[in-house]
Order: C-alpha cells, then structure tokens, then sequence
C-alpha cells in the first residue's frame, strides 16, 4: 500500500473525528449509547450491541484533496457501559492483500494501515 494512500486514510479519518467533535459540540446531537450488554473482544462484531451503536460511515479526506469522499469506505461505531468506552471500525479495502501491518515501537506505525482516534476528555477543544 502507497505511503501516499496510507497518509489520506489517516487524515480522512482524523478530519472526520475533528469535523464530529465540532458538529456533536453545536448540535448535540452526537450521542453516543450506552449498553449494559456483554461485549467479547474478537474483532467480530458479532453481539446484538453493535446494531444500536453510534455509527459513523460519512469519512472524508484531508489530504491530499481535503474535503473530497474518502477512497475507501470506513465505518466507525461507538457505544459504552458504565466502565468502559467501545470502539469498533470496519475498513473496507479493494486490495486487501496491499494492506501493511509490521511490529515496530508504538510511535513509528506511519508507514502502516493504522487509525488514530482522539479522545478529548477534557472537552478543551485541542485533541
């Protein structure tokens, strides 16, 4: 996978997050459900929880195009109990077998398919 194309995910995805944050902050209209279900951490997706959580499929680039419909398609879905916060993606990709996963240290990921989401608990504004 182009280092390129890997970069555009990574800002699609984080020009959403940023997009959401100011949206949900305006409207409230942004709210994510709370479960008391029981979720396995699998990677499957496979509890009923997962069909009423917040789900966002509406992911746009920032660079290189800001602002154009992301190459690929992307869902997020959001939910929590009262301990815990839940986050799942699903990242579709046309060439699956072009898609880069390496062990390195926790910063040094770039290279790689990855997704990065901020979480602002302060409700600052800055990350």
């Amino acid at each position: 996978m182009s280092r390129l194309y890997c970069k555009t995910i990574i800002f699609a995805f984080l020009f959403t997050c940023f997009f959401l944050a100011g949206y949900a902050q305006d409207n409230n209209s942004l709210i994510i459900p709370e479960t008391d279900q029981t979720i396995k951490i699998d990677g499957l997706l496979k509890e009923p929880v997962w069909k009423d959580a917040l789900r966002i499929d509406d992911f746009y680039t920032y660079y290189p195009l800001d602002g154009q419909e992301a190459p690929e398609k992307t869902v997020a879905f959001f939910t929590y109990t009262e301990s815990s916060l839940f986050v799942a993606f699903i990242c579709m990709d046309k060439n699956p077998h072009l898609i880069r996963s390496s062990v390195s240290m926790r910063d040094k990921i770039l290279d790689d398919d990855h997704i990065v989401l901020f979480i602002d608990s302060f409700n600052s504004g800055k990350e």
